[in-house]
C-alpha cells in the first residue's frame, strides 16, 4: 500500500489555513466585546457627568443636595479607573480644554502613566485626552472636592478608620458612590463619601 505524500501535506496545509482563519475570526470578536464594553463604560462615565451637572443646576447660591451615582463600569468596580477631578477658575494647574473657565471632568485614570510627571499630572494627561475623559465647563472661581471615606479592615475583629482628604479627586471605588454638592456665590463643593473594606 502506498501513501501519497502529496495528500498529506495537503491535509496538513488545509488544516493550517483553517486554523489561521478561525483564529483571525475569533481574535476579532475578541477586539469587538472590548471595544463594546470600553464604548458603554466611557457612555455611563459621560452620563455621571450629565447628572452630575443636571443636579449643580438645580440647587441656588447657600443651597445643598445629596444622591448617589452608580460607577461608570458594570463589572470588576473595584478596580475600575474613573474618577471626578474638578478645577476653578483660579487653579494654576489643569487641562488645557478648561483653560478659561472652572470644570468638572470625568477621566479614565491610566496607572501606567502614574509616577511619568507626578500624581497630578498623570490625571492631567488624562483629563485632557478627549478620548479618556469628558469635561465640563463652570462659572465659579472654586471648585473644592473633598473625599470622606472610612476605611474598614475585617481581621478578628472589625477595626473602622476615618479619613477626610481634599484634593482635586475622586476616585469612583464604589458601585454606588454617594456624594453631597453644595455652592456658593461664587464656588462649588462636592463631597463623596465611601466605605473601603480590607
Amino acid at each position: 500500500m502506498i501513501v501519497s505524500k502529496r495528500g498529506g501535506i495537503e491535509d496538513t496545509l488545509t488544516s493550517v489555513v483553517v486554523a489561521v482563519i478561525c483564529l483571525i475570526i475569533l481574535g476579532g470578536i475578541a477586539v469587538l466585546v472590548y471595544k463594546t464594553l470600553t464604548t458603554s463604560e466611557y457612555k455611563n462615565a459621560g452620563k455621571v457627568l450629565d447628572f452630575i451637572e443636571m443636579k449643580i443646576n438645580a440647587i441656588n447660591a447657600d443651597e445643598s443636595t445629596s444622591f448617589s451615582v452608580q460607577s461608570p463600569c458594570k463589572s470588576d468596580v473595584k478596580n475600575c479607573p474613573w474618577l471626578i477631578a474638578g478645577w476653578g477658575k483660579e487653579s494654576i494647574k489643569k487641562p488645557d480644554r478648561c483653560y478659561f473657565d472652572s470644570c468638572l471632568c470625568i477621566c479614565k485614570f491610566d496607572p501606567n502613566l502614574f509616577g511619568k510627571g507626578g500624581y497630578e499630572e498623570s490625571i492631567l494627561a488624562d483629563c485632557q485626552d478627549s478620548s479618556t475623559g469628558i469635561c465640563k465647563s463652570f462659572n465659579f472661581d472654586k471648585i473644592n472636592i473633598t473625599d470622606f471615606y472610612t476605611v474598614q479592615i475585617t481581621e478578628m475583629f472589625v477595626f473602622k478608620y476615618n479619613f477626610k482628604r481634599t484634593s482635586n479627586v475622586v476616585f469612583l471605588v464604589d458601585p454606588l458612590s454617594r456624594f453631597v454638592l453644595s455652592k456658593t456665590t461664587t464656588g462649588l463643593n462636592i463631597s463623596h463619601y465611601s466605605t473601603r473594606v480590607r
